[in-house]
């Protein structure tokens, strides 16, 4: 059997018929390989497979063949748009083709304006200009995570971890720690947080703020099923004043018995 490598878009495919299927196709003038080989290095570090000319064409290769061949195979084209990439007629054939196949075969492009403005490229090419594109200035790692997004969207399986692989769902759930302001920072519980001073509220946690009175809700919770967890951070004797502080609060864990 023929060894095997895999695409994102179409699994496991045999690595004599790599060609069949390719992520993307990235298109650029060579003066810009720099800023293209930084991009291709961030899709394939991601697992997606990449048609891009110094990691594809061997010594021996029919170059506009293998070109075609991408262009055909790829199922988007990635396209760095610059003066560099404008001035060229060489760039141009790859784009006529894209171009024309995001037209009749819904192929999806991704452009991006690299030291070009808006102005440049809708004098240039008024259709290309209309696509939302991403912009080097904003830095290749946003650039390449972008397209890594939207390269994503057509993978058969995303695999999520569960709420409670997560450290914020242990820490609301009582059950986990949380490090102050930074990975360096001293370490607390839900359980220690409900005895903080109200200067120290709200808490940042997760893209959302939490009162005393949402951590006590999700505490109250906790203590009304499995009292256990409570005992095992802060031990018996300090049991007590967590489920009077709960009460405080507006929660009585006795409500969600």
């Amino acid at each position: 059997m023929a060894p095997l490598r895999y695409s994102m878009a179409s699994g496991w495919l045999k690595l004599n018929d790599w060609m069949d299927e390719m992520d993307t196709f990235i298109s650029y003038a060579t003066e810009d390989e720099r800023c293209a080989s930084e991009i291709a290095g961030i899709l394939k570090s991601r697992g997606f497979s990449v048609w891009y000319a110094p990691l594809v064409l061997k010594v021996g290769d029919n170059l506009l063949t293998r070109i075609n061949e991408g262009l055909v195979k790829a199922q988007s084209g990635v396209i760095l748009i610059s003066q560099n990439y404008i001035d060229k007629k060489w760039t141009n054939y790859e784009l006529d083709i894209l171009f024309r196949q995001y037209i009749e075969k819904e192929k999806r492009i991704f452009p991006i304006w690299h030291n070009v403005e808006k102005s440049q490229v809708e004098q240039w090419h008024p259709g290309l200009s209309g696509i939302i594109a991403a912009i080097t200035s904003e830095g290749l790692d946003r650039v390449g995570e972008s397209i890594v997004q939207r390269l994503a969207e057509h993978c058969r399986i995303c695999g999520v971890a569960p709420c409670w692989e997560s450290p914020f769902h242990r820490f609301l759930n009582g059950d986990g720690e949380l490090h102050v302001n930074h990975e360096n920072g001293e370490c607390f519980t839900i359980w220690e947080a409900l005895g903080f001073s109200d200067d120290k509220f709200p808490i940042w946690i997760d893209g959302k703020q939490y009162t005393a009175e949402d951590l006590a809700f999700r505490a109250a919770q906790t203590l009304a099923h499995r009292r256990d967890v409570a005992v095992r951070w802060v031990g018996k004797s300090r049991l007590k004043a967590i489920e009077d502080r709960c009460v405080q609060l507006g929660y009585d864990p006795k409500t969600f018995e």
